[in-house]
């Protein structure tokens, strides 16, 4: 294949940082790159005795306390909720939260017990706390910004105890990993929360103190990105967005899921993997990484904030199976629309192996976009140079149109093939066929 067979030859090509190194797309089997964010918890399995009633009926008393106390930043109320052998390490980070989550515009915050089966305790832990039960249930945070149209929930590890009737906080770490308990921008420190309007609807731009450049410059941005990537799409969605600003690689890995734990990722864009009861996404959130934002041209910024935004926009219409190539490519010409961003300027890697090589005569893999690298970036440039050759062929009007007929559910080679007929009059595999022609007549 062109791909695999060329790939080695880019390492050796001199270019400049392109954005297809520093913009991710979508999480989540709805975008297809990577392990999905966690979906809105399923109800709480029913007890099946006395004794699990009364047991769930005084956990769930001390869940309401534990989050009441951080809703309403109440640390004296939380500090009450602790075991005298709690981890301190656990105290002080609940604490801080408790803190910070002040200044988050909440419209929901509770933790449920979730539906899997409890972790077992290790004996020593339970001796060393003498309690008369020590409990590691799997739990859900359920919570909603006040940009969110739904709730969404993420999963917490915990360990109670039971002292006479009252159960009290242990720990998280001691059974669980940090892995298994997710962290959001208030367990990183303080939290500035700045709001944009946009046709009615407020969006949220949620970072910290230290990042507040990023922050000012995304809020400044953001009404004119929303305008630019809703003309182009023309589509129906939330026209609201929830903006993460990451402050350093372990909080964006955390907000991410671990999705895309490699330095060169500026944003993604994620979601959850189920849709509410209406079809539509929750959980959507575009996580910015500061330190890597900060390494771009202001262009690129901008860009970079289009590409995620598209995904955003799309994700109702994109289906679990849908193709890297059109997901990616498409919100990366979307991203570039409005820079002007030229054939030549964007895709030095392919036009150097095209020069070379000669003509690609397939389209990159999933697992290329998910490799990073050398591999990612040459994934994008050929992507995004798809997308220009459609847009070039059929007029950049019928590109959305084009996206929503391939994107949608049920894809697969032959279902690609037929859609790209019915929509533009040539199969998939002809259309691959003039992108190659197109690129060798650009780059010669």
């Amino acid at each position: 294949m062109w791909f695999t067979r060329r790939l080695c030859a880019a390492t050796a090509v001199a270019i400049t940082a392109t954005l297809a190194l520093v913009s991710c797309g979508t999480s989540g089997p709805e975008g297809g790159t990577s392990a999905p964010t966690e979906s809105t918890a399923p109800p709480a399995a029913s007890p099946v005795s006395s004794y699990d009633a009364i047991r769930a009926e005084g956990l769930n008393a001390l869940l309401a306390e534990w989050a009441e106390a951080q809703r309403t930043g109440n640390t004296e109320a939380l500090t009450r909720l602790f075991h005298l052998a709690a981890d301190p390490e656990f105290v002080e980070s609940e604490r801080r939260k408790t803190v910070h989550l002040d200044d988050v515009p909440l419209r929901e915050w509770r933790y449920e017990l979730a539906s899997e089966p409890e972790i077992f305790v290790p004996a020593e832990i339970a001796d060393r706390i003498d309690a008369r039960d020590v409990w590691a249930p799997q739990l859900r945070l359920v919570y909603q910004l006040t940009a969110d149209h739904a709730e969404t929930s993420r999963p917490v590890g915990l360990i109670a105890a039971r002292v006479d009737e009252e159960w009290l906080l242990v720990s998280r770490s001691d059974v669980t990993t940090d892995a298994q308990t997710w962290r959001g921008p208030w367990d990183f420190g303080p939290v500035i929360t700045e709001t944009v309007n946009w046709q009615g609807a407020d969006s949220l731009v949620l970072g910290h103190p230290g990042d507040k450049d990023v922050v000012s410059e995304t809020v400044a941005q953001l009404a004119e990105a929303l305008e630019d990537v809703d003309r182009f799409w023309r589509a129906e969605w939330e026209e609201r967005v929830v903006v993460f600003v990451s402050q350093t690689e372990e909080e964006f890995s955390a907000l991410t899921g671990g999705a895309h734990d490699h330095g060169s990722a500026a944003a993604v864009a994620i979601a959850d993997p189920e849709r509410d009861s209406s079809g539509a996404a929750t959980g959507q959130r575009i996580v910015l990484s500061a330190p890597v934002m900060r390494t771009l041209p202001d262009e690129a910024r901008a860009v970079v904030l289009r590409h995620e935004l598209s995904h955003v926009v799309t994700r109702a219409k994109t289906g679990q199976s849908s193709p890297l190539w059109l997901l990616e490519g498409t919100a990366e010409y979307a991203g570039r629309a409005a820079a002007g961003v030229t054939l030549h300027e964007g895709a030095s890697m392919v036009r150097a192996l095209v020069r070379q090589f000669g003509p690609p005569d397939t389209l990159p893999r999933d697992d290329h976009f998910q490799a990073g690298g050398e591999t990612s970036a040459l994934a994008y440039e050929l992507a995004w140079t798809f997308s220009v050759y459609l847009a070039e062929t059929l007029g950049e009007a019928e590109l959305p149109r084009v996206y929503y007929a391939l994107a949608a559910p049920g894809t697969g080679r032959a279902v690609l093939e037929d859609r790209m007929r019915e929509e533009t009059g040539r199969g998939l595999a002809e259309m691959i066929r003039g992108w190659g022609a197109w690129l060798e007549r650009e780059f010669a």
